[in-house]
C-alpha cells in the first residue's frame, strides 16, 4: 500500500477536518508538523497524527510547547489517547515529549 504525499494528506484532511485554520478559525492554507518537525529520514512523521491545517499567519508562529499540548489534546479527541501513545510510542526518536 502506497502513502500519501504530503499534499495528498492535506486536499483529504481539509474534507476530514473541514478548511479552517485549527487555531484561530482562518481558511487554513497550510499542513503543519504540529508534534514533531519534519525530518527527511523519518518520512513516518508525515501522517495524519502529526498533522495539523493553518493559515498562513498561525503557520509563521506555530506556537511552542502550550500550543503542541492544545494540539496533541485534540488530536486524542479525534484517535483517542492509546492510538495517539501508540503512535508516539512506535517512532524511532532519541528523544520524545510528554503532552499527556
Amino acid at each position: 500500500m502506497r502513502k500519501e504525499t504530503w499534499p495528498e494528506l492535506k486536499k483529504r484532511l481539509l474534507v476530514e477536518r473541514g478548511p479552517k485554520c485549527e487555531v484561530c478559525g482562518k481558511p487554513a492554507t497550510d499542513l503543519h508538523h504540529a508534534l514533531i518537525g519534519r525530518m527527511k529520514s523519518k518520512p513516518e512523521l508525515n501522517v495524519e497524527e502529526n498533522a495539523e491545517l493553518l493559515c498562513k499567519e498561525c503557520h509563521k508562529f506555530p506556537g511552542g510547547y502550550v500550543e503542541h499540548c492544545k494540539f496533541w489534546k485534540r488530536q486524542v479527541e479525534r484517535y483517542g489517547e492509546d492510538h495517539m501513545d501508540k503512535w508516539l510510542d512506535g517512532l524511532d526518536l532519541k528523544v520524545k515529549e510528554n503532552y499527556g
